[in-house]
């Protein structure tokens, strides 16, 4: 049973291509007496890591996830259907091609290519619309309206990542801001072949 689970726990993540050169970025946090390291970041250092640190090949980012959020949607007769929905994110437009995550439907390369475009699970898709095609469904929630503009895998149980509905981050006007001091996004990047994690570390303020 030990090594049963000590397996599962070092099996994480690791069904992420490339995932021995992908880092989440952390923030430690240095209070006169201790120290406190925080999982998510001011999310503009995604975009001066990505520009100004050449050890770095690509960057992403995903929102803290909001949870209990009411979303509707009109079904063909025009009835509405309320559900209550966690684990609801935004994320940049190459998240799906940043990890490789499969898809059931639509392209991973573009599905995030509009700010009103959302992807969903298979799970979420049952249960919203059964058995209906949910390409080009739209559902509300934030007070704006939202395609579905493809359908991916379920998270797999042993990964930290978590999401039920995830939508383009620029839908929110907060992450077009500049900010290098609100905890606000957690922050991938995947280093180029052979680059030092320790050197990308050094070169962050």
């Amino acid at each position: 049973l030990i090594t049963l689970y000590v397996q599962y726990e070092f099996s994480y993540d690791k069904f992420i291509q490339n995932s021995e050169n992908i880092y989440k970025v952390s923030l430690e946090r240095k209070y006169p007496n201790h120290a406190t390291f925080y999982a998510p970041i001011p999310h503009s250092y995604s975009e001066a890591m990505g520009r100004d640190i050449p050890e770095v090949k690509q960057v992403t980012r995903i929102s803290a996830p909001n949870n209990n959020v009411v979303i509707t949607y009109k079904d063909g007769r025009g009835e509405q259907k309320v559900f209550e929905e966690d684990f609801v994110v935004t994320a940049d437009s190459n998240f799906f091609t940043f990890f490789h995550l499969p898809f059931v439907k639509g392209d991973p390369s573009n599905v995030l290519h509009n700010a009103n475009d959302i992807v969903i699970t298979e799970t979420t898709s049952k249960k919203y619309f059964g058995d209906e095609e949910a390409i080009g469904k739209t559902l509300d929630f934030f007070g704006l309206s939202f395609k579905v503009s493809g359908v991916c895998q379920d998270m797999p149980a042993n990964s930290h990542m978590r999401f039920n509905v995830i939508g383009n981050m620029t839908a929110i006007p907060f992450f077009k801001q500049p900010n290098y001091i609100g905890f606000s996004a957690y922050v991938y990047v995947e280093l180029n072949p052979g680059a030092d994690f320790k050197v990308v570390e050094s070169k962050i303020p």
